[in-house]
């Protein structure tokens, strides 16, 4: 028998008993009352191939001992250990299978990314790593290494143009200096005469100083502007004094020069670097307009900003050329004749003797 029951009086006598008592002889556990408060269960070995469990209730007037065979339960435990044993392996096999594939999935973009970035050199800049479109963070990082590459490949084209640009500007006056003083050495002179070869060859050796003296100095503000350097100024009387140097070649020139500036600004910067910078406006200015022409300088604060105009009755720009008024030695072709770097380029404006090529 599987089961069976037995019911108890107070003190312990037998009243009843069906099933497994009436087959095996089962002991009434000597504390009644304790075993039934607690919960308290005894396991027999009776004989049989499986154990048997007694465990104690209480009921009206007694007690019921109740014991069971634990076939059942052992069965259960064998089945469950014998699942686990077979789903084990199981599962170690497919979490591997699933680890292989995810990591050959976020490492085939990460792969991806790597031969990219191999490939690309100075002379090879137009590789781009592909996305998925999915928005994770690997798409993000490629995003944002083809937006680095991008602003590299303008670097690098900004920089071949400069490059272009300064050899240019260095090879004209280099090869009329050439010239003229190797036709000035095999070729016997008057005096006056090898006089003007030396002021022409000045002139040449001033307007290559001028290039590599900007050029440094480009360099130098490519590379940032320490912070020591800043100071607070009074913008207004910094644009006087640009004003006043450059008012003297305004009036030769049959031009008129006016300033409207608001006193009361007073900003954070380098004041050479600033002064450069209007300089290099004036120059402009002064250099393409016609007589008679009005050149105007107005100042406005915004704040917390400040807004510095520089107009004239010039001829004007053309689209084309405003596109590309910041670019180192840039200059219209309308104005290629005329001396000068393009407005992108550091003026004269801060040493006291002044020639007479101002940059557009």
């Amino acid at each position: 028998m599987k089961l069976g029951i037995r019911i108890l009086d107070q003190k312990g006598h037998v009243l009843l008993q069906r099933g497994a008592f009436e087959i095996h002889t089962i002991p009434v556990p000597e504390n009644l009352a304790a075993a039934a408060k607690n919960g308290i269960y005894d396991e027999f070995d009776l004989g049989e191939p499986y154990s048997y469990i007694s465990i104690v209730a209480n009921i009206p007037n007694g007690f019921a001992q109740i014991v069971i065979n634990d076939r059942r339960f052992r069965r259960s435990i064998r089945d469950v250990s014998t699942g686990f044993l077979v789903s084990i392996p199981i599962a170690l096999a497919m979490t591997g299978l699933l680890g292989w594939w995810l990591a050959r999935s976020i490492l085939s973009p990460l792969r991806n990314i790597i031969g990219t970035s191999q490939r690309i050199t100075a002379s090879q800049l137009e590789g781009t790593i592909p996305t998925s479109g999915s928005g994770d963070e690997i798409d993000q990082l490629s995003q944002t290494l083809n937006a680095m590459m991008g602003r590299v490949r303008n670097g690098f084209e900004r920089l071949h143009a400069f490059s272009s640009n300064v050899a240019h500007q260095l090879r004209n006056p280099l090869s009329r200096l050439r010239n003229r003083l190797e036709t000035a050495a095999e070729t016997p002179r008057a005096a006056q005469t090898d006089q003007q070869v030396i002021e022409a060859s000045l002139d040449d050796v001033v307007r290559i100083e001028k290039a590599i003296r900007g050029l440094l100095q480009l360099a130098q503000s490519e590379s940032g502007l320490p912070p020591e350097r800043c100071k607070l100024l009074k913008l207004s009387a910094l644009i006087e004094s640009v004003i006043d140097f450059f008012e003297p070649l305004a009036s030769k020139q049959g031009l008129t020069l006016e300033s409207r500036l608001a006193k009361e600004a007073t900003i954070s910067g380098e004041p050479d670097w600033l002064r450069e910078l209007f300089a290099n406006l004036l120059d402009n200015a002064i250099k393409y307009t016609s007589a008679p022409g009005t050149i105007r300088v107005e100042m406005h604060c915004q704040p917390p900003h400040v807004l510095v105009s520089v107009w004239d009755t010039g001829r004007g720009m053309s689209v084309e050329e405003i596109h590309r008024i910041f670019e180192r030695f840039g200059r219209g072709k309308e104005v290629s004749s005329v001396p000068g770097m393009g407005s992108g380029f550091p003026s004269r404006a801060r040493s006291p003797k002044r020639t007479e090529e101002p940059s557009r």
